[in-house]
């Protein structure tokens, strides 16, 4: 899991701007120690933004690639066993990311809805508009 601050490099390894790497390759992940520091840090992002700013938040299947596919379409990539959950989440000062193995689904989708449960009080009512009557003749 990566805590920075900043953008990464653009060589996507464990290059992290003004912040701390925990881990190294997302596919060398170690299942459960970091999907739970990644949602505490979560909560303290939640926590930072309380009063004024955002979290994004981003949820995509992840095959375990490190490097981009080839452009030559001979060289064929074999397709993994089981798919992996890449989590990221973003605020304007902040960038954290983690791997969920499918073995701990479960259990992480549990801590993480509980999660975004106890965070989502501070949302802002949107106010409808009311549709015009036609004035009748």
């Amino acid at each position: 899991m990566r805590v920075g601050g900043g953008a990464t490099g653009g060589s996507g390894g464990n290059s992290v701007a003004a912040g701390v790497v925990i881990g190294s390759d997302p596919a060398d992940l170690d299942g459960a120690r970091f999907v739970e520091e990644f949602l505490t840090q979560l909560t303290i992002m939640f926590h930072d933004v309380r009063t004024i700013g955002s979290v994004r938040l981003c949820m995509k299947r992840y095959d375990g690639r490190t490097k981009p596919t080839p452009k030559d379409k001979t060289k064929k990539i074999p397709e993994p066993a089981e798919y992996l959950c890449l989590l990221r989440a973003s605020t304007n000062k902040k960038k954290i990311s983690t791997v969920v193995h499918p073995k701990d689904v479960n259990k992480f989708q549990l801590a993480y809805c509980s999660l975004l449960r106890g965070n989502m009080d501070g949302l802002k009512k949107v106010k409808k508009a009311k549709p015009k009557t036609k004035a009748t003749q």
